[in-house]
């Protein structure tokens, strides 16, 4: 019997080389300053980024003031092991919440030229619910555009 999963892909072009933008998803001083979606800030990260080595990631939603889900104001702990790496152009790691039962997750990030700049492709796997997935979705779109931004001040 197969249990069904979910997946969710965002996609978000930055004006820089693939280089400056692998380097923000694999270096604790970029994390720190844009992988947490709209006013959350990162309270905490550690990466060690090689196949086998583990990243945390504590994504701060206590200072959010105009929320629908009180849920999200609190301080969301995220963890996971890089599973594959390829200098500059793909990064897989596995995603795994506090808030979410543990239910390990996927993610994989590939980065392809385009226009002397960087795509950037997510894609996220292994959800159960969709539910869990189109949030997952939204958030992902608030951590890139974030991103975007922050290697717009580099």
């Amino acid at each position: 019997m197969s249990t069904k999963t979910y997946q969710t892909q965002v996609t978000q072009f930055i004006q820089a080389k693939r280089e400056k933008v692998f380097a923000a998803w694999t270096s604790v001083e970029h994390i720190k300053n844009w992988f947490a979606p709209g006013a959350m800030t990162v309270a905490h990260a550690e990466c060690d980024p090689r196949v086998g080595g583990h990243y945390v990631v504590h994504m701060d939603g206590r200072c959010l003031t105009n929320v629908q889900d009180e849920s999200q104001k609190k301080l969301h702990k995220l963890s996971g092991v890089y599973k594959e790496i390829i200098p500059n152009e793909k990064l897989v790691f596995t995603w795994g919440s506090e808030s979410e039962d543990r239910v390990e997750t996927l993610v994989t990030i590939e980065f392809k030229d385009l226009n002397n700049g960087t795509n950037v492709i997510l894609t996220h796997e292994r959800f159960i619910t969709v539910e869990s997935a189109e949030q997952h979705n939204a958030g992902w779109h608030g951590c890139l555009d974030k991103l975007n931004h922050y290697i717009a001040t580099l």
